[in-house]
């Protein structure tokens, strides 16, 4: 027959004592090997892109239409415009819009394209009848601008 023995307040405390310090050369012994390990292979892979960078063997970025841009840009839900009156929510039409095209990446060349895309009834019918010239007039305005 065992006999069950309680431990008194101090023989706890130094139990508890005897567990941190364990714990802590565990701890201590171990943290050196793992800080090691990631060094050793973070100096490892700044070696390899700094000869990459020296020896001019980096891979030239890939080229890529509005079609994949438009893919991306329609992944992220922008809203679609019908043409309303309302100042505030074409602000919010827009805000949002920037937002798509932002977190996509989107060229500054593909944005019209792919905004195009999110217009409905009478904003469709305008673009259709004054998009082009809007355009156009931007691009004019941005010449003109570059001149002066």
């Amino acid at each position: 027959m065992a006999s069950t023995t309680r431990l008194n307040q101090t023989q706890m405390g130094q139990v508890r004592e005897l567990i941190v310090e364990e714990f802590n050369n565990a701890f201590n012994e171990l943290i050196p090997n793992v800080t090691s390990d990631i060094i050793t292979q973070f100096r490892a892979l700044l070696d390899e892109c700094l000869a990459a960078v020296n020896g001019g063997a980096l891979p030239a970025p890939p080229v890529r239409d509005s079609a994949y841009y438009f893919e991306k840009f329609s992944k992220c839900h922008p809203p679609q415009w019908n043409g309303d009156l309302n100042p505030v929510e074409a602000k919010h039409w827009i805000a949002d819009i920037e937002s798509a095209l932002m977190t996509c990446g989107c060229p500054d060349q593909f944005k019209v394209v792919v905004t195009m895309s999110q217009l409905r009834k009478k904003a469709n019918t305008w673009w259709n009848r004054k998009g082009i010239v809007v355009i156009w007039w931007v691009m004019v305005l941005k010449k003109l601008l570059r001149i002066t």
